[in-house]
């Protein structure tokens, strides 16, 4: 994106590696302007939807979405007002600065929270290489979030000895969290300001066939919270949640 925003190609125009990495290397670069807030209302309205091949989060499928720039947007009032609703879709947002004319503050907005988590700075694009096995780990790891008004619920694959982080959209008034395994035990860990792990947690529930339950409340004074969590399991299973 520049002055005009081009989707290049959608999630489900290429079936095998080498042609989206071909279709990856077709792409021109246009100059213009930093229209910051036309790419996140692409991303928003055209880009996760599933007319362009983006699945289900009810699955547990992430949306993750990786924006890097170089300098500041020309309409920064927008940029945040498009950013909200970006979050507010579920999209984990990260970010990569690049050179000395970027706004870290703009950057921290478009970022999903926590934001030590998802914006990076760089002095220059030679560096950009240095974050391939950072960005491709938290991609993979990209939280499922779990709340809102039409996902309530999500069915979580979990490996043998594996774990995947999650947010829970907790409203006004308190959420019941409920969950099960179809086979083995598994256990979820809370916290409210980043990701929790065996040595930094809240709260805990643990579930097996029968269903483990917990009450999270909301610390917000107005909206909605959200509870980072991470799922994980000693056997391979699916957890409703």
């Amino acid at each position: 994106y520049s002055t005009r925003v081009k989707v290049e190609f959608d999630f489900d125009d290429h079936k095998d590696k080498k042609s989206m990495l071909k279709a990856i290397e077709d792409i021109g670069y246009e100059g213009g302007g930093t229209m910051t807030h036309l790419a996140l209302d692409t991303i928003k309205d055209t880009l996760f939807t599933k007319d362009s091949g983006a699945r289900d989060q009810a699955q547990g499928h992430p949306r993750v979405c990786v924006l890097v720039t170089d300098g500041k947007s020309n309409k920064p009032a927008d940029t945040v007002t498009s950013a909200m609703r970006v979050h507010n879709s579920d999209i984990t947002m990260m970010t990569v600065g690049v050179g000395h004319t970027i706004d870290i503050n703009e950057l921290a907005v478009i970022s999903s929270r926590p934001e030590c988590l998802h914006m990076f700075l760089l002095k220059n694009y030679d560096e950009v290489d240095s974050l391939r096995n950072s960005i491709e780990k938290k991609t993979c790891t990209a939280p499922i979030v779990i709340g809102g008004d039409e996902k309530c619920k999500a069915t979580i694959k979990l490996p043998s000895n594996g774990d995947q982080t999650c947010r829970i959209r907790t409203p006004q008034d308190g959420i019941t969290l409920s969950m099960k395994t179809k086979k083995g035990r598994a256990r979820m860990l809370l916290a409210r300001t980043t990701y929790p792990n065996k040595a930094y947690y809240e709260d805990e529930v643990e579930a097996s066939e029968e269903e483990g339950e917990i009450f999270v409340s909301n610390t917000e004074d107005k909206g909605e919270s959200i509870m980072f969590c991470d799922l994980e399991s000693e056997s391979t299973t699916e957890v409703e949640v």
